[in-house]
């Protein structure tokens, strides 16, 4: 089932009836001007519309979810999400395109974490709203897998992520204006004008991502962890020698540093004690 308090609104504001539900979930319908969507990512889907609903209202008396706060949108595209009662993760623009990520409502969690409900990702173009992604129904004592949103090193490909500390990825989404597909993550992403691809090591656990990298020419550094750091040096001991440090509260988080021929640099960041892998970035070395 999808997000009903959205879809729901949706389907209120625009008459548009777009869910199909299959073993394997795929769904394509077409806007007034052509745009064409689809998602083949199980338990996202995609509707083309040119009209936000209304948050939906939040029957709560609960104290205000500090951890939650975020700044205010700095689009005009985040401003209209936000005017329309909804709070605003996240705005990605890359030519005419914005992309928004946004939830209605948020409750605090451990460490400073937040968890959101109703989260929801819209595409604008030129300022008008093109499309929204949505996940699955959401019950009341769980939260959304979909909000949050960052670019890509792909032609025209977005990430979506959760809005779960370490904000991992879910899914891409590609959009050029005539299409917007949601897809899985991309196997691989090219850094330093393609001469240094990074693999998809997303929900992989360190061992299994280490081995990915290193197939692809990423080489562990070696970095000697500090004796007051456990876990790391638990991970020193188990031969992973990359680990540059963990957090020993919270979310247990913890970074490890590669470098490939060339001079580009990569870190990696993994959460929980199975070490998984929940995001990357790589620096490529100055001209």
């Amino acid at each position: 089932m999808a997000n009903i308090n959205v879809l729901r609104s949706i389907r209120n504001i625009s008459g548009i009836l777009c869910l199909i539900i299959s073993p394997i979930f795929l769904s394509t319908t077409a806007a007034a001007d052509g745009l064409q969507v689809s998602s083949t990512v199980n338990g996202l889907h995609i509707i083309a519309t040119d009209k936000l609903p209304s948050a939906p209202p939040e029957l709560t008396t609960e104290e205000q979810a500090l951890n939650c706060d975020r700044d205010p949108p700095q689009t005009g595209e985040g401003k209209s999400v936000s005017t329309q009662g909804w709070k605003v993760i996240d705005e990605v623009s890359s030519g005419n395109t914005t992309i928004v990520g946004f939830f209605s409502k948020g409750e605090e969690g451990t460490s400073g974490s937040c968890f959101v409900k109703n989260g929801n990702v819209a595409i604008f173009n030129k300022g008008i709203l093109q499309a929204l992604i949505y996940g699955d129904e959401i019950t009341d004592d769980s939260y959304s897998i979909l909000g949050a949103v960052s670019k890509t090193n792909l032609v025209n490909t977005f990430r979506l992520r959760e809005f779960f500390p370490g904000m991992t990825a879910v899914a891409d989404l590609i959009y050029d204006g005539k299409v917007a597909r949601v897809k899985p993550v991309a196997p691989l992403e090219p850094y330093c004008e393609g001469t240094a691809p990074v693999p998809n090591i997303f929900g992989k656990d360190i061992k299994s991502a280490r081995k990915a990298l290193i197939n692809y020419g990423w080489i562990p550094e070696k970095v000697e962890a500090d004796r007051g750091d456990t876990r790391a040096r638990q991970l020193n001991d188990e031969g992973v020698t990359e680990v540059n440090s963990c957090s020993g509260t919270g979310f247990g988080f913890c970074n490890f540093d590669y470098k490939r021929e060339g001079g580009a640099s990569l870190n990696v960041m993994t959460v929980g004690d199975d070490f998984t892998v929940s995001d990357y970035g790589a620096d490529c070395p100055k001209q």
